[in-house]
């Protein structure tokens, strides 16, 4: 199924996903340039965009750890 994800992680469910609450916020710019399928690997969170280029936030605080943009003829992804 296009955009299905799955996690193993449980601690959020059925029963207490109305409780959640906005932790932070990051502000990409131009969102139609940005794919919002974040990849989190141990306490980091990537983000890629369309144009290649990648964001590295600290999942827990949304801190910017590192951006990379490529060069401007670097092959975009489509």
């Amino acid at each position: 199924v296009e955009g299905a994800q799955y996690s193993p992680l449980t601690q959020i469910n059925k029963e207490n996903v109305g409780q959640l609450q906005v932790a932070w916020k990051y502000q990409i710019g131009d969102v139609k340039k940005y794919f919002f399928n974040p990849l989190q690997v141990g306490s980091d969170l990537y983000v890629m965009g369309a144009n290649n280029s990648l964001v590295c936030l600290e999942a827990a605080s949304g801190k910017v750890r590192w951006t990379y943009v490529p060069p401007a003829d670097t092959k975009v992804i489509t």
